[in-house]
């Protein structure tokens, strides 16, 4: 005769099992005491499951869909969470009636906490990736973690700092120079609608190499705190464009091989993982790969990859041998400074692959700061001036 479950029992392990993926999402996506306490009771509630020796087909799929149901609920309050408790820009505007005559210079980067903070992680996965991001969001959280604790910390608010500073040298006393990030504070919009009070002319440089669906909101969100705070905002072009920052790229290659070698040099260029402007993208690297033909490259041993696993840049790596090469570099070049998640992955899969292939690979992670990129900011916010605030 089948065994059929009681429905209490039924009722009771339904009830585990929501709890069960509840926890384990705070065991994905906290750290600290909240961490510690959700394994704790992770553990309880499996030792709870395996005494019940009842397993059949009806115990299975109550136990999957209560933690999937658990789990599904987590997500939902992370969501809301991180989504509904951001401090507003404040569009109350009230205007200075002297305002300082200096140019305001807005230093715009992404921005990344220094280390691990939940909120920031799961905010920046569900406005920015695609629906099984957003479903897998408190996973893909995990994986930031464990990147933070073998990173330590991320440096890219200090290297947008340290741009601003040196920024302020190149320009001299005419501007006033700021940061912001669009991930972290200090915010833009905040940032842009205090100095919008302060100064009649602001020039916002994007740290941004193309054009993204988070970049056209942020347009439309200048636009508006424009006409809130009667101040004039441009904004400079995005890096695509620039000759320099894609000469930039080469010397750091370059660094890296003797002129000799150039020939028997491999390069594998990753493609951003956001959804961006190909076109800008494509421009970019076009530039990039023109450059490299003039210092001694070889153009049929630079490969474009899309980033999707280590197989993609494993099957670039053995499409290289096959062309005579003694080296792979891999170049990403769609920002400042990659973030912590993608360096740790990109890290792993350049050890691991080296280590099996039997060959040098050099990563070569982001723009970084160069010359070349703040003689390219300089001279777009001094066209700016002279073209749009005369």
């Amino acid at each position: 005769m089948k065994e059929v479950l009681p429905i209490r029992n039924k009722f009771g392990l339904f009830l585990r099992s929501i709890l069960f993926g509840l926890v384990l999402i705070c065991f994905l996506a906290f750290k600290g005491n909240i961490e510690r306490i959700a394994i704790i009771f992770i553990t309880l509630i499996f030792i709870s499951f395996l005494t019940d020796k009842k397993f059949s087909n009806i115990y299975f799929t109550v136990f999957l869909g209560g933690i999937i149901l658990g789990y599904t609920l987590g997500n939902l309050i992370l969501y809301y969470y991180t989504n509904n408790f951001d401090t507003p820009y404040n569009s109350g505007y009230q205007i200075n009636k002297h305002k300082d005559p200096k140019v305001a210079v807005m230093i715009v980067g992404e921005g990344e906490s220094p280390t691990y903070d939940f909120s920031v992680v799961l905010k920046n996965i569900y406005n920015n990736g695609n629906w099984i991001k957003k479903i897998l969001a408190p996973i893909e959280a995990f994986k930031y973690k464990l990147a933070y604790e073998k990173a330590g910390k991320s440096i890219y608010n200090d290297l947008c700092k340290e741009i601003s500073n040196k920024l302020q040298i190149l320009l001299g006393p005419e501007y006033d120079i700021h940061s912001s990030f669009l991930h972290v504070t200090p915010n833009i919009y905040n940032e842009l609608a205090a100095l919008g009070k302060r100064y009649d002319k602001i020039i916002l440089a994007p740290l941004l190499l193309n054009q993204s669906k988070e970049y056209i909101n942020m347009e439309e969100k200048i636009s508006e705190i424009a006409l809130g705070t009667q101040s004039q905002i441009e904004i400079i072009p995005l890096l695509w464009q620039s000759e320099k920052l894609a000469r930039q790229m080469v010397m750091k290659i370059a660094k890296q091989t003797k002129i000799e070698a150039r020939g028997l040099t491999g390069v594998i260029v990753l493609r951003s993982d956001k959804k961006i402007n190909l076109h800008q993208e494509n421009g970019f690297i076009t530039r990039f790969i023109k450059n490299m033909k003039k210092h001694g490259y070889d153009v049929n041993k630079v490969l474009t990859v899309d980033f999707i696993d280590s197989k993609s840049i494993k099957i670039g790596v053995h499409k290289l041998q096959e062309r005579g090469i003694n080296k792979v570099i891999v170049v990403s070049m769609s920002s400042l400074i990659d973030n912590v998640s993608r360096q740790w992955k990109i890290d792993n899969i350049v050890k691991d692959i080296s280590s099996k292939e039997q060959i040098k690979i050099i990563y070569i992670n982001g723009w970084g700061i160069g010359e070349n990129l703040l003689n390219e900011l300089e001279i777009n916010i001094r066209l700016s001036k002279l073209k749009d605030f005369k």
